[in-house]
């Protein structure tokens, strides 16, 4: 009997044993959307300033040869400047701040626990917290975490292709109705 309110999970093997990854749940991409401010703030952050200063300058002259009396010679000169250092300085603040932005939003809210919990049926039953928590024997260490979040990205990349559908036809929505009560007033 099939299953109305999700896809079926895909099976995955990571570390020789099979595992089944189901797609996300609606209630954590809401999560995830509600962090995107957050998001486009850190990567802001990490992409903020340019450390490398240089002046370009090109130029070109006339320089009729035997055989080409409309010959060009073009001349480029590039100078690099050395940065500030105040701009260095904040080149590596931002850089920070950005990372730790970044970590930020995924730990905001529990949201990667809820995120392996409901998506990884062997950690279902698995208390929340666990699986992060350093002391606890089902803690996954960094590469197996890597692999299963490769999976569940895996499994949910055509779901992300469709929410860029739906989020038109829900930007549609909302302005339809905006125009409907502007016009009832």
């Amino acid at each position: 009997m099939s299953n109305i309110f999700r896809k079926p999970a895909k099976e995955f093997t990571i570390n020789d044993e099979k595992v089944m990854i189901s797609p996300l749940k609606v209630g954590t991409l809401l999560k995830i959307q509600g962090l995107t401010q957050h998001i486009a703030e850190a990567f802001a952050k990490l992409r903020s300033i340019i450390a490398n200063d240089y002046e370009q300058v090109k130029n070109s002259t006339p320089h009729p040869v035997e055989g080409d009396k409309d010959a060009i010679e073009y001349v480029e000169k590039t100078t690099h400047k050395a940065p500030e250092l105040s701009a260095i300085s904040l080149l590596v603040k931002n850089k920070q701040e950005g990372l730790k932005a970044l970590f930020d939003c995924l730990f905001q809210m529990d949201l990667l626990d809820d995120i392996f919990r409901s998506s990884v049926d062997r950690f279902r039953d698995v208390p929340k917290g666990a699986l992060f928590d350093p002391m606890s024997e089902q803690a996954l260490d960094i590469p197996t975490a890597l692999e299963f979040l490769l999976a569940i990205v895996d499994v949910n990349a055509g779901g992300f292709t469709e929410l860029g559908k739906f989020s038109r036809l829900l930007t549609m929505f909302q302005g339809a109705a905006k125009q409907a009560e502007t016009n009832a007033v």
